[in-house]
């Protein structure tokens, strides 16, 4: 059951896959209400939360029409040591609109467990070793982006991790 979980997780595509994120994290983090408006995910207190979600994933570069043909790139999930180790991976938060929210809950799917973060807009701002981006696309200023990599997963780990939640803590809530 847990195997067919985790592997069903990797391979949904990114909106229904922000959508069951949003929704495991609001499992594992109690104190989270509903929203107050549509701009954020949940409340608590007094704050407005957004939560975001991201895979880690092991990929392989496309060279030829050829290797379609002869190579599996199916998602592979990586492990928190892939992170460390591999530069190629990277976590990605997209659509990070930090006026709408005070604090952010963002979560990493690795292959046996989910890291979840939790950071203030301020900090996700002014952190330099997170290097948000604040203009994800030409005409989108406020709409950014972060990335979680070999390079900066020890700081985000030090400073922001909530919790480790294994899979099986979860499919142990909703079965």
């Amino acid at each position: 059951m847990v195997d067919d979980f985790v592997n069903n997780l990797f391979m949904l595509s990114a909106r229904p896959f922000g959508d069951v994120g949003e929704k495991i994290v609001n499992l594992v983090v109690p104190n989270l209400k509903e929203r107050k408006d549509p701009t954020h995910d949940a409340s608590c207190e007094q704050n407005k939360i957004e939560i975001k979600c991201s895979r880690a994933r092991i990929s392989k570069k496309v060279n030829s029409l050829t290797d379609l043909l002869t190579e599996n790139y199916s998602s592979q999930k990586a492990s928190l040591s892939d992170i460390r180790e591999n530069p190629k991976i990277s976590c990605i938060f997209e659509h990070v609109k930090i006026r709408y929210f005070d604090i952010l809950y963002y979560a990493i799917f690795t292959s046996s467990s989910i890291l979840l973060f939790k950071i203030s807009s301020e900090d996700l701002v002014n952190d330099k070793k997170i290097s948000f981006c604040n203009k994800q696309t030409r005409d989108a200023f406020g709409d950014g982006q972060f990335h979680v990599k070999k390079s900066n997963i020890d700081h985000h780990l030090e400073n922001y991790l909530v919790k480790i939640v294994k899979y099986e803590e979860i499919c142990d809530i909703i079965a």
